[in-house]
């Protein structure tokens, strides 16, 4: 954030680095900051959908896949991650549900 902190590019970026090092508190700094730049980018709310998984805060993490549906259903980064995500916490329905729409897209 202090390199550009209104440049929503290198915030995404930063926190796909410390999401992808592991690192997801870090992750949920930066992507939150882009998020508040870049309201209406899907992949933003899908990445930070996935660093909330690990943060062990599924309810957020589902609100946030649900809202980055909203914004792009036929991105199938987002629909792949969120079934693998309802898959982990038990909803297998659904999960099959969305696999499917994937493999519609396709």
């Amino acid at each position: 954030n202090y390199l550009a902190p209104f440049d929503w590019k290198i915030l995404f970026n930063l926190g796909l680095v410390h999401l992808t090092m592991q690192q997801y508190a870090s992750s949920f700094h930066f992507l939150s900051a882009a998020i508040n730049l870049q309201p209406d980018m899907a992949q933003l709310y899908m990445l930070l959908a996935i660093s909330l998984y690990h943060l062990e805060d599924p309810e957020n993490a589902a609100q946030s896949y649900q809202h980055a549906l909203n914004l792009d259903d036929k991105d199938p980064a987002i629909l792949v991650n969120y079934a693998l995500f309802l898959n982990q916490t038990g909803d297998k329905r659904k999960a099959a549900n969305h696999l499917t729409q994937f493999e519609t897209l396709s």
